[in-house]
């Protein structure tokens, strides 16, 4: 471990042992604090995920004890975790520091220890020429620290809530599957067959190569469930993705969709709204009070479908980045 003498650090490519559970109790209790304002979330699969042929995962864990400044750096408190997955040189990250130990300069501290160098191997050994992360809703803490280090804001998107139940929900409308087209699941751990065919449909349907990436990290870990609906012959044309449980959003139980793309010779066909329907009424047939869902604000027919289904918008979250920021390949239009 190295670092500063308050805090150190680790990288590693799997998380094991103590760290493994350390680790795990940090982002399970990070979560529940979070639940109710929506900051970030770091699903326990990640913790548990290693690299494979599609992608490098780096696992970073900051101890330190900041109530002993007489601490030797042999161990500690863990104050911080952050997950790193990266594809073709593109890194994501995500950084949650525990409830406890917020507000006192940890994140300043983990990014002065590690520094944003992402050449040579590229940042934390794992490759990656450009690191992206993203900060939901209003979180002056991370536009503070984005500020500081000069850090891009890069994109950002708009979080749509629905009413599933109660007075203000409306009727799901009537949208039946185009014609000939079948449906499959995707649940569980996808092999590498299903994810190839989930990112043809991503490509087609215009999503750019980092947005993909978020998409392939959720569905190797297996957090994510949902259908690939193909065309007469077979040819995957639409995906639609969500979380595998319900999570809490202001104190109601909510269904997050992660994923909607049609390919664009099968856009215009009424494919995305079928697919998007049908999420919503398996969300409400499960008990889901709400259903959350972000797009890119600048994508036309994405602000029109979920106005459509009686989405609001709720807050705004920014993506920040650095590095070779030249690799950028269009905006971000999935959730979390």
């Amino acid at each position: 471990m190295t670092g500063d003498p308050m805090i150190n650090h680790a990288v590693t490519g799997r998380l094991e042992g103590r760290d493994l559970e350390d680790a795990l109790r940090l982002v399970r209790e990070a979560g529940e604090y979070d639940e109710e304002a929506g900051f970030t979330r770091i699903p326990e699969e990640l913790v548990r995920q290693a690299g494979d042929g599609r992608q490098t995962i780096r696992h970073l864990l900051v101890r330190g004890d900041l109530d002993d400044l007489t601490w030797d750096g042999t161990g500690g408190h863990l104050l911080a975790y952050a997950h790193l997955a990266v594809q073709d040189g593109r890194g994501l990250a995500r950084l949650v520091v525990h409830p406890d130990y917020r507000s006192r300069g940890v994140s300043t501290l983990t990014v002065e220890t590690v520094g944003l160098e992402t050449g040579g191997g590229g940042w934390l050994g794992s490759g990656a020429r450009t690191v992206r992360g993203w900060a939901y809703g209003h979180h002056p803490a991370a536009e503070r620290l984005a500020r500081r280090f000069g850090m891009t804001r890069v994109s950002q998107t708009w979080l749509q809530v629905r009413q599933l139940t109660g007075p203000y929900a409306l009727e799901l409308p009537a949208a039946p599957l185009p014609e000939g087209v079948v449906l499959d699941a995707v649940e569980g751990e996808a092999g590498d067959a299903l994810v190839r065919e989930c990112e043809s449909v991503l490509s087609r349907g215009g999503l750019s190569a980092r947005a993909r990436q978020q998409v392939v990290s959720g569905l190797a870990a297996g957090g994510a469930r949902g259908v690939l609906a193909r065309r007469p012959g077979g040819e995957p044309v639409g995906l639609v993705l969500a979380d595998a449980e319900p999570t809490v959003f202001e104190t109601r139980r909510a269904g997050a969709l992660r994923a909607l793309a049609v390919a664009r010779d099968f856009q215009g066909t009424g494919l995305g709204l079928a697919l998007l329907t049908r999420t919503l009424a398996e969300f409400a047939a499960r008990g889901d009070q709400v259903a959350l869902m972000r797009i890119d604000p600048a994508d036309d027919r994405a602000v029109r479908l979920v106005r459509r289904l009686g989405f609001e918008r709720n807050q705004d979250d920014a993506l920040y980045g650095f590095g070779d920021l030249t690799r950028e390949d269009g905006a971000w239009v999935l959730p979390r």
